[in-house]
């Protein structure tokens, strides 16, 4: 699981960790996506999140946060999926756009709000979640957004790209 997120050499430079990455049991990461999503959330296996810092910013800080499910099938996947878009759409703060992002995963959702943008995708039996939040633009809304979609598509893409390494066992910093 721990090597389906992303590490500091995926994200490029200027990115660290902000902790080791959390790896949770079946009993925990069910429970988690049950809190999240209002479901049973059926054939969940395990689940981690990774949070990375963007160093030497003047302004303020950006955080990207990433999470990830195990799920025992492609069908119980997309069962979760649908469940935790829905329970993500109604929990979306302020003033909300869909963005077009092209992830490469089987299915996926993508939006911008006030925490800064969002993409949640499906791999196979992998649902995937990642958010970049605390970048503050004065530009115009038009630039904001090709810069949020700029950011959540390339880091949805590595993370898209990490889970089908890790499922056929090739290392994915390599």
């Amino acid at each position: 699981m721990s090597q389906a997120l992303p590490s500091k050499l995926s994200l490029g430079e200027g990115w660290r960790p902000t902790r080791a990455p959390s790896v949770l049991d079946s009993a925990e990461t069910t429970r988690a996506c049950q809190e999240h999503s209002g479901t049973a959330c059926t054939g969940v296996l395990a689940g981690g999140r990774h949070t990375f810092i963007l160093e030497n910013q003047a302004t303020s800080a950006v955080f990207a946060e990433f999470s990830i499910y195990a799920i025992d099938s492609p069908e119980n996947a997309k069962v979760v999926y649908q469940a935790v878009r829905a329970a993500t759409d109604q929990k979306a703060h302020g003033d909300v756009r869909e963005l077009k992002v092209d992830t490469g995963g089987d299915e996926s959702s993508s939006y911008t709000d006030s925490d800064g943008p969002h993409t949640m995708v499906r791999v196979g039996g992998v649902l995937a979640l990642v958010e970049v939040r605390g970048e503050e633009s004065e530009e115009s809304e038009e630039s904001e957004e090709s810069d949020d979609t700029a950011h959540i598509e390339k880091f949805a893409k590595a993370q898209v790209e990490r889970i089908r390494k890790v499922a056929v066992g090739e290392n994915p910093d390599a």
